[in-house]
């Protein structure tokens, strides 16, 4: 496998090319790692840079950040990100990506006591 040292130094050539694609390949590999080891601070910063230095909005690094926003206890930034990623995919066929923003979107939305939303969220897109 790429070291994380190598992944960073990858993701900034990409900025600096204007491979944007590439760079949210690269931040979505690197911040998956850093959410998983609780390195959610660092996730959100380094999105956040994904983002400015691409000028696009990834639903993958949106759900990313919502989770990272989720376990910081963000949680109104973390339901807007998760919100931007699922509409962000909306005309997407339902795969891996698109069920796992779905998934923490709704888990998101049951925590803050919103199950109509998260209900009508499943009806229109787990269940059309």
């Amino acid at each position: 496998g790429i070291t994380e040292l190598r992944a960073l130094e990858l993701h900034r050539l990409a900025l600096i090319t204007g491979d944007g694609a590439f760079a949210c390949d690269v931040a979505d590999r690197v911040c998956a790692a850093w959410v998983n080891a609780h390195r959610n601070r660092e996730v959100v910063e380094f999105i956040n840079r994904t983002f400015v230095g691409t000028g696009t909005r990834d639903p993958r690094l949106l759900t990313t950040s919502a989770r990272a926003h989720q376990t910081l206890g963000e949680g109104k930034q973390a339901s807007a990100l998760f919100e931007e990623a699922t509409n962000a995919q909306k005309d997407s066929a339902m795969g891996t990506e698109k069920a796992a923003t779905l998934f923490h979107y709704v888990d998101r939305l049951l925590q803050e006591g919103k199950i109509d939303h998260a209900e009508t969220i499943l009806r229109d897109e787990v269940i059309p």
